[in-house]
């Protein structure tokens, strides 16, 4: 435990811009009880996890940079960290015989670069402590103890999906920690106000561009909350789908929300007035594919429904 203190704090002192209002409980929209919990309004963090050849870990696909990787893992196997075709490859080695050999170094190739650095890290040393910073670039630092300097690999921000992490063993993930080092009200911003969705809402002859007025919900408390009692407008978007706009109606970071912020997207699937749903969460980061959300639109009933599988909770909203 204080290794792992000391790894997270040397992190965080590493960025000025992290964010650390913590919030108390998890909320749906503020969400636990399934694969990712919320920490605080710029952080998610997974704990004891066991990635194989065949069970690769994925990972949000909507991550934005910058932010950071922190992961703790015991692995004796070469591991990589994918975002679609760009991978990071992280392999572990002895340092060259005839200096101190039990000595751990870290090999890393991210594309076609590779480098090597020495970590205080010696072979019976585990979990390691993995640290990358993505930007521009990839920055990288690892550790037993304490963090080595941190390196640069890599010219070009890794994008792509899917995000996940891959194996040629098995890397058994003490603790996976994803900070977000952007202000959560950019990921949010569309530039509408409330008289522009307003407008738009009166000039559409799109029967599912509307508000919605939040209604009732199913939810099992213990793991679950409600970030407030919304009221949403959806507006057709390029992708052939709809954003949810938020309107009215936060209780977690009132403050912060704003008429007009992205809410959510509905993509449509097959099935008329059924869609693919990814919601934006009270602390303004999306829960995405991995939560297998699902939205329905019941227009002759003027209800539209907001499904969470995972963690057995909806939220009904009524435009009439």
């Amino acid at each position: 435990m204080a290794r792992l203190a000391k790894f997270i704090l040397l992190s965080l002192l590493s960025l000025a811009r992290t964010y650390a209002s913590a919030i108390g409980e998890p909320v749906l929209d503020g969400h636990t009880g399934a694969p990712t919990l919320v920490g605080h309004n710029a952080e998610r963090v997974l704990f004891n996890l066991q990635v194989s050849k065949d069970h690769p870990l994925s990972l949000p696909d909507s991550l934005t940079p910058p932010y950071i990787l922190e992961i703790r893992a015991k692995s004796n196997k070469p591991w990589a960290i994918n975002w679609g075709k760009s991978q990071l490859l992280v392999q572990w080695q002895h340092s060259a015989k005839g200096t101190d050999y039990d000595q751990l170094s870290i090999q890393a190739r991210y594309n076609d670069e590779i480098i090597s650095f020495p970590t205080d890290a010696k072979k019976d040393d585990l979990p390691i402590s993995l640290w990358v910073k993505v930007d521009s670039i990839i920055t990288i630092a690892a550790g037993y103890d304490t963090l080595s300097e941190p390196v640069t690999v890599g010219n070009r921000t890794p994008r792509g999906n899917p995000f996940f992490i891959s194996t040629w063993g098995k890397v058994d993930v003490e603790e996976l920690r994803i900070t977000f080092l952007d202000e959560p009200e950019k990921l949010v911003t569309t530039g509408l106000s409330r008289e522009d969705v307003m407008e738009r809402l009166a000039a559409t002859s799109d029967p599912i561009e509307r508000l919605w007025v939040y209604f009732d919900r199913e939810n099992d408390p213990d793991r679950v909350r409600l970030g407030g009692k919304y009221t949403l407008a959806t507006l057709a978007n390029v992708d052939g789908g709809y954003d949810i706009i938020y309107m009215d109606g936060a209780e977690i970071q009132a403050d912060k929300w704003q008429p007009g912020m992205l809410k959510g997207k509905l993509t449509p699937t097959s099935f008329t007035g059924r869609y693919n749903l990814m919601w934006i969460d009270a602390v303004m980061q999306p829960m995405d594919s991995q939560w297998e959300g699902q939205a329905e639109v019941n227009l002759a009933n003027g209800i539209l429904t907001l499904y969470f599988p995972l963690i057995s909770a909806q939220l009904r909203f009524n435009s009439n």
